[in-house]
């Protein structure tokens, strides 16, 4: 798992731990059977409309020379058609714009020899004489195990120039979308060249070690080389960030745990010359009326070919007190007008709602199927599938929500669990269950299920919403829970307990993004409620009660002229305290209790013209 490296807000101090491996049991992954692809997703890039020099649907085959690497083992090449991958793992089929027609694939899983080099070439040599800038694009479905993929290209029949595709892949990873829309700049090789052949490999040779030559599955299809423009900026992936940067996004989340919110956006210059002046814009929309309107710093000069991201970080966005939908546009821009067709991949846009209970990761779609179950060591009795859920505000669960989906086996049953993460010690507690919900008859499957389970959340701590899965076995039953594909996470937030994990039972991250949703009991609030207004937030003073002395933190993200008073019950200003203008950022405040008698005050920090006030206790020595 990441590690978190920047905290935004106090409030999820205690998080910049859980970004850390410790709490992860650490051991190489086993394959999993395969859920539903998910469809291309919200955050993926539009496809450009460049010049197209050629294009390919995998539609004749003997355009394509298949061949196997001298003394490389594969026992079985590359097929072109639509056969589906048939292994004992086998991964959905590709999706792609021209799937009828056949595409290529390589079926690891099926070969398993263990020994896996093999190559796909065109036939025949493409002519980019007149395109100095040269992009080859070709749509894809893969899941990686431990081996590697690659494109080859040349310009002579005779040496290649390679490069490797699919490297942010970990073991057990699929591509991000099915299709998968992949890019590469292939200009220095194939670039004003009279002759050029492109050569896909799988690579998963002896060497890697014995897990390698028996991986999942490879698929491409609808590959082309595409001139590129002079001008195009566009955005990769964007993520909207609860409170702290790679904390995850919600979909939903309750009114008493709102937190600010910032934006960041992976861009690249897909264009052939340097851009200039380019910046982020971040708009965000109730469905009425515009509520935020901010940009990054600009990037002066953004040459050809690079990379970056960009940040969005002050003033964030703290949603209003009220339940509302909220959609958020992401636009990159630069001082270069681009061809009207390009600009498809400068906008984003995904939503997230503020509601009176559910907290919530999935956007309620079913794009595919997860399950505990789907993992080795993971396909017996007790396995669990959990989702993340940070609390910046003392909260009371009332239930956790799970989708049970339709292909559910019958016989089997769920419960929930609530766990407290102690980010010191690395340990998932349970602290509380439900009762069993037997999955009997198809009338138990396809919805929702609500499972009661209350106790007390604290704040500023993290926990897990996970759903236990009995009735299960080793080529038997398995539970299957409706997952979401589509929203894509900064971090991995969901995590599979194996219960017979080898050496010991144990916690295990994956990529998967379970239907799972933990409810809040509405109304409710704890001593240790967080204010929050106009970007400004006061914590309750701590410790509290207290009798010598006490501290109370707030945070600006602006800078601003700050005034702290206290009151007594009689609404009496007793204290003041000017603190002058400050920067942005968390500050705090310093109180001596014997200068007041023992009793109830309220104390008021003022900044703007906005005024946030909590009690606080004072008790006899």
């Amino acid at each position: 798992m990441k590690k978190i490296t920047t905290i935004v807000s106090l409030l999820f101090l205690s998080m910049s731990v859980i970004g850390q491996t410790k709490i992860i049991k650490s051991k190489p992954p086993g394959k999993n059977n395969d859920k539903p692809a998910p469809t291309i997703a919200s955050y993926s890039k539009a496809a450009d409309r460049q010049t197209v020099i050629w294009s390919d649907s995998f539609s004749v085959p003997s355009k394509w020379t298949i061949n196997t690497p001298t003394g490389s083992g594969t026992m079985k090449d590359w097929v072109i058609g639509t056969t589906i991958p048939a292994g004992t793992f086998p991964i959905s089929p590709i999706k792609s714009t021209t799937k009828a027609n056949g595409y290529a694939l390589f079926d690891s899983d099926l070969n398993c020899s263990f020994n896996q080099v093999a190559d796909i070439t065109t036939a025949n040599p493409i002519d980019c004489s007149a395109n100095p800038f040269v992009r080859l694009e070709f749509q894809q479905q893969y899941k990686r195990y431990y081996d590697s993929t690659f494109v080859f290209v040349s310009n002579n029949g005779t040496s290649w120039v390679k490069y490797r595709v699919n490297t942010g892949l970990k073991p057990n990873d699929y591509c991000p979308t099915n299709p998968d829309l992949v890019k590469v700049n292939i200009s220095a090789t194939a670039g004003s060249q009279a002759t050029v052949w492109i050569r896909f490999e799988f690579y998963a040779p002896s060497s890697l070690g014995s897990d390698a030559g028996c991986g999942y599955a490879w698929m491409i299809d609808d590959v082309s080389l595409q001139d590129i423009p002079a001008n195009d900026v566009a955005i990769d992936r964007v993520y909207s960030d609860f409170d702290y940067k790679d904390g995850g996004f919600y979909t939903q989340i309750p009114k008493t745990q709102r937190v600010p919110i910032t934006f960041r956006a992976a861009v690249a210059n897909e264009g052939s010359s340097g851009q200039t002046n380019v910046k982020l814009n971040v708009t965000i929309s109730n469905g009425t009326n515009s509520v935020y309107n901010q940009n990054s710093s600009t990037v002066a000069a953004f040459p050809y070919q690079k990379t970056d991201t960009l940040l969005i970080t002050s003033p964030a966005f703290t949603p209003p007190n009220q339940t509302a939908t909220y959609t958020t546009k992401f636009k990159l821009s630069q001082t270069q007008t681009e061809l009207s067709a390009d600009t498809l991949n400068n906008v984003m846009m995904h939503s997230f709602m503020v509601t009176d209970t559910v907290f919530a990761r999935d956007n309620g779609v079913k794009t595919g199927v997860v399950s505990p179950n789907y993992y080795t060591e993971g396909e017996e009795d007790g396995s669990e599938m959990a989702n993340l859920f940070e609390f910046p505000v003392k909260a009371q669960s009332s239930s956790v929500s799970v989708y049970v989906d339709d292909s559910c086996d019958l016989a089997t049953a769920i419960q929930a669990k609530i766990y407290e993460i102690d980010t010191t010690s690395g340990v998932f507690t349970e602290i509380a269950a439900s009762g069993n919900y037997n999955i009997i008859t198809a009338a138990n499957r396809g919805k929702w299920v609500t499972l009661p389970v209350s106790v007390i959340l604290k704040a500023r701590v993290s926990y897990l919403a996970s759903i236990v899965t009995t009735g299960v076995s080793l080529g038997g039953s398995q539970v299957l829970i409706s997952g979401d594909d589509k929203t894509k996470q900064p971090i991995r937030t969901t995590f599979v307990y194996l219960s017979v994990g080898t050496p010991t039972p144990g916690w295990v991250y994956v990529n998967d993004l379970p239907m799972i949703r933990l409810n809040i009991k509405p109304g409710f609030v704890g001593i240790d409620e967080i204010l929050q207004e106009g970007g400004i937030i006061l914590l309750q003073n701590q410790p509290n009660p207290f009798n010598e002395n006490t501290v109370i933190t707030y945070e600006l993200s602006n800078e601003s002229k700050v005034n702290l008073e206290i009151y007594d019950i009689t609404g009496r200003k007793l204290f003041s305290v000017d603190e002058g203008n400050k920067n942005a950022g968390t500050h705090t405040i310093n109180i001596k209790g014997k200068q007041f008698a023992p009793g109830v005050y309220s104390y008021s920090l003022k900044v703007n013209g906005v005024s946030l006030t909590k009690k606080m206790v004072i008790t006899a020595n």
